[in-house]
């Protein structure tokens, strides 16, 4: 699952709770805009059975980056596959039986951001080309502020993504306004047969949807109990 919570510390009490209420079967829940910063230590913002990965925004307010991956989960942080410029995070999941998958969070702040990196679009290219090179299942989930809902917007970001043979999964709109709807949270892979669903979930956490995805643990003897992710 992934969610922009524009803010994590006040909303814990309510994650523990939407997670608790479907039996902690989430293998990773990802947020975009966090707003933590150094002086929140990790102990402030644990949940039962989980463990939390984070990367705040170095300079300046806002932004932020975290997971979090359930504790009977096989994973390894790759800082190798992470650039500087860009608010993500990178990790292979390890599945027994299985090949592993690349999963990155990602939050890309908006056209009229300070914090929108001039090259993003380049240095997310050679991002995704180092990290292709693996020859992985690779899933990219977060907030583009790129809307996915309107052909020509963010044509060029979303070339990019094309380029990898990276299929978009999420249809619904994903932030609602009184005056405007638009789908800005994403999920996608490079290995779209994989996903048995994808879902939009309205709550009011935040002023975004939920969204997640169910995938097949085992892709030539699945059964519907055994999910990686609804990420």
């Amino acid at each position: 699952m992934h969610q922009n919570l524009n803010g994590l510390l006040s909303k814990l009490s309510a994650i523990q709770l939407m997670i608790d209420s479907i039996s902690n079967n989430v293998d990773l829940f990802g947020i975009t805009v966090s707003h933590l910063t150094p002086s929140i230590n990790d102990s402030e913002l644990q949940i039962t059975n989980y463990n939390l990965i984070r990367r705040d925004r170095e300079l300046g307010q806002g932004g932020g980056v975290c997971v979090y991956i359930r504790n009977d989960l096989n994973y390894q942080r790759r800082h190798d596959l992470e650039c500087k410029n860009i608010e993500h995070i990178w990790l292979e999941i390890f599945i027994t039986h299985s090949k592993p998958i690349l999963v990155c969070f990602l939050y890309r702040p908006p056209d009229t951001s300070k914090y929108l990196p001039i090259n993003f679009n380049s240095e997310l290219d050679n991002m995704l080309s180092i990290t292709l090179s693996e020859n992985k299942e690779t899933l990219i989930a977060g907030d583009l502020n790129c809307d996915y809902a309107k052909i020509d917007c963010s044509k060029d970001l979303k070339d990019v993504l094309k380029l990898y043979n990276f299929k978009q999964v999420i249809s619904k709109p994903t932030r609602i306004t009184r005056i405007s709807s638009s789908l800005i949270d994403i999920i996608a892979t490079t290995h779209n047969e994989h996903i048995t669903k994808s879902f939009v979930f309205p709550n009011s956490i935040s002023d975004h949807d939920l969204i997640g995805i169910i995938r097949r643990i085992n892709c030539k003897n699945f059964t519907p109990r055994k999910i990686l992710a609804r990420s």
